[in-house]
């Protein structure tokens, strides 16, 4: 047996030892609000949140410091140094939830119940049938929560990493990450070799048949970028009684939808080699015209459209064919005009299946916890696309957890999987930082 073979399982018994610890602190953060400001004018903000994980990272040793953007919303940076001859790896999770609202309705992603009201207090951390349940348990505090452990596990039982770990728990995720990663990617290079983001990536039983690119336990390459459009089609109107002169916008957007839905069809019909099936990636998402007299027919009808962009979709192609689909259907003789902005933008991600860190993920799920991991991707844009699109950084994504649960009613993790996730996180930093002598 090697040393690294004993290190590692004295790591995972260090936290098989210690599971009532790193459950009681995914509590503790649990019932420390943080609910984003922009979904909530009424939270405190993240500062407290982030004051406990700077408290903690503190305690393990990591050189710490916190920027803020907005008053009450630090981002805590975390960074811990190796002997040297290592890599440098940066892990990301935000510490910003999303608020528990009255009247909303949620299908439970297990039982299949349809949900109007917590069966628990949101922010109780309670310990139920195995699951700790709380707003912020599976998004996206529970990631940091088995990492803190991780090192911690690291630590107790002598191991020394060779290369750096830099930790950023951001805020404002869940709306833009303005004050948040796209606030210290814009003033920062983080300048590390690889990312490992901190969210769940398993799906519950139910929903995994839609999802063809992911298994029971994912180790994530690749995940899908985002475009949002706006489409306008106008017309030209002239006094009601006057209806022979013009065509009104809603007339010219009637004479142009079955283009654009038969458009929409064959983007749709495409599946992405890696991330897969998912929902469908191109959909009409909101139809808006300008506030007038109940007498005056609207002039512009703006459609608002999103495009997954999968890996494999070049995105400056993708805009040239919606705009150039729009110009065709333009028909200014007759009073016919259609024209597509991009408005926001999200890129893709997608690294090689055989990237150590990936590689490292993998390896530490089959040692510690003696399961095949599938390397997939996921048809969907993710948090850290706030980072990707200021720095090109490659980027991997795991943690046990049901994705599904992300802003739901009675959203919760396994106590399991907190240590599950520990235990891989343990073992895929000693293999990808490397271990010193």
């Amino acid at each position: 047996m090697t040393l690294n073979t004993q290190q590692k399982q004295a790591v995972v018994a260090y936290l098989d030892q210690h599971r009532g610890d790193v459950v009681s602190l995914m509590q503790r953060m649990i019932q420390t609000r943080s609910v984003n400001v922009r979904l909530d004018p009424d939270s405190p903000g993240e500062a407290e949140m982030a004051d406990l994980v700077r408290a903690e990272w503190e305690s393990l040793g990591f050189d710490v410091e916190q920027d803020a953007a907005e008053k009450n919303r630090p981002n805590t940076i975390s960074e811990m140094k190796g002997v040297g001859g290592g890599p440098r790896l940066l892990f990301n999770a935000h510490v910003d939830t999303v608020a528990v609202k009255d009247g909303d309705t949620w299908l439970d992603p297990e039982t299949g119940e349809t949900k109007s009201e917590w069966s628990v207090d949101p922010f109780g951390g309670v310990l139920k049938d195995g699951y700790v349940y709380g707003r912020g348990s599976c998004d996206h505090k529970s990631p940091t929560a088995s990492l803190l452990w991780a090192v911690r596990a690291l630590q107790a039982s002598g191991v020394r990493l060779k290369g750096d770990l830099l930790v950023v728990n951001d805020v404002d995720e869940e709306t833009g990450g303005l004050a948040g990663m796209r606030y210290l990617a814009g003033k920062r290079a983080f300048d590390v070799d690889a990312a490992l983001f901190g969210t769940t990536t398993q799906f519950s039983k139910p929903s995994r048949p839609y999802f063809s690119a992911i298994g029971e336990t994912n180790v994530v390459r690749a995940f899908s970028g985002m475009q949002q459009y706006r489409v306008d089609v106008s017309g030209k109107n002239y006094h009601s009684m006057t209806p022979l002169h013009g065509t009104t916008a809603i007339e010219n957007l009637a004479k142009v939808m079955p283009a654009i839905q038969a458009y929409m069809a064959r983007v749709n019909a495409y599946v992405d080699p890696v991330v897969g099936t998912g929902k469908p990636p191109m959909r009409l998402m909101n139809v808006k015209t300008a506030q007038r007299a109940s007498n005056r027919p609207a002039d512009v009808v703006e459609l608002y459209i999103n495009r997954r962009v999968d890996p494999s979709v070049d995105p400056r192609g993708a805009a040239a064919e919606l705009k150039k689909l729009c110009e065709d259907l333009s028909d200014p003789a007759n009073d016919l005009h259609v024209s597509a902005e991009l408005l926001r933008e999200v890129p893709a991600n997608e690294v090689a299946a055989d990237h150590p860190l990936v590689l490292s993920l993998a390896d530490g799920i089959r040692e510690t916890q003696g399961e095949v991991p599938t390397i997939a991707g996921i048809p969907a844009a993710t948090g850290i696309s706030q980072l990707i699109s200021i720095q090109q950084i490659p980027v991997v994504t795991f943690a046990y957890g049901t994705l599904n649960f992300h802003h739901s009613i009675d959203e919760r993790i396994p106590a399991e999987a907190l240590v599950k996730t520990a235990q891989v996180y343990a073992a895929a930093l000693m293999d990808y930082l490397g271990v010193a002598e």
